[in-house]
């Protein structure tokens, strides 16, 4: 059976995937990702640290996190870390008759101060753990929601009206370009409208003048929209889902399913690409 890192060092090259890509993706230097697939995990910090950075590389490929985590703590001998709640003890005095006034004495507040103390600890420990969890959550979402957008969907009870970008008429329907060929399509002034659709899930990254925007699954019929001042690159993992608009106009193909295509898409046009496959030494 293949090691935590082989694993996903494998898996990584399966995406066509490069060690700059999942590190810009999950902010782990490239040098720390390479420790990882070569399970040089002697040479990271610490085995919480490394813990850690094999569950977001997993959740960075789309892979099950818990179950790399588990073989990671099977190969390194470590036990899942175990959280314990201490046991609150305090003492009830008997009842007796003539000492109902004394009932409250020293040793009884004391144990329930003990008992609501350890109670506050407690609820403070979990909300802390959550905000932890939500704010690592938000640190790695790449999608800049004010620049890329959901296309509104509409449903049978909802007969609004969707907002569509404008169209130029076009003249007579272009026959597809050959794979690995420029794709023209005109532009219709200085900045790069683009629309991004799938007809089924399809892992996808979009950037707009050199910058991420979304780096995630596209899901079917999902649209996104973007627009630029010079260059929109989109990198699909399945081209034959993806369908583009460059400024109005429809592109032609861009690849056959469960093909790896890159488009750069500027005023002039679309040039579509195949992605060299990494090799690295694992």
């Amino acid at each position: 059976m293949p090691t935590v890192g082989r694993t996903l060092a494998l898996e990584r090259i399966r995406q066509g995937l490069d060690l700059e890509e999942i590190a810009e993706y999950t902010k782990i230097a490239v040098r720390t990702l390479k420790h990882i697939e070569q399970d040089e995990f002697e040479s990271l910090p610490g085995v919480i640290f490394a813990r850690n950075f094999v569950r977001q590389y997993a959740e960075c490929l789309r892979m099950d996190p818990a179950a790399m985590v588990e073989q990671f703590n099977r190969e390194q001998q470590m036990p899942e870390p175990q959280f314990t709640v201490p046991e609150a003890r305090f003492h009830v005095p008997n009842m007796r008759p003539g000492v109902v006034g004394r009932v409250f004495d020293n040793n009884t507040v004391s144990a329930f101060v003990t008992f609501v103390l350890t109670i506050v600890v407690c609820a403070a420990a979990y909300y802390s753990y959550e905000y932890w969890q939500a704010r690592r959550q938000a640190a790695h979402e790449p999608v800049a929601a004010a620049t890329v957008r959901s296309a509104p969907a509409t449903t049978p009870g909802n007969q609004q009206t969707v907002a569509k970008p404008p169209e130029n008429p076009a003249p007579a329907t272009p026959e597809p370009a050959p794979l690995d060929s420029p794709a023209v399509a005109p532009g219709t002034g200085g900045n790069v409208h683009v629309v991004v659709s799938a007809d089924e899930p399809c892992w996808t990254q979009i950037t707009a003048d050199g910058k991420v925007l979304f780096a995630g699954t596209l899901s079917s019929g999902e649209t996104k929209m973007v627009n630029a001042s010079a260059v929109v690159s989109v990198r699909a993992g399945n081209a034959g889902a993806i369908k583009l608009k460059l400024n109005g106009n429809d592109v032609a193909p861009i690849g056959p399913k469960g093909q790896i295509r890159v488009v750069t898409l500027t005023p002039s046009g679309a040039q579509v690409r195949t992605p060299t496959p990494v090799s690295e030494p694992l």
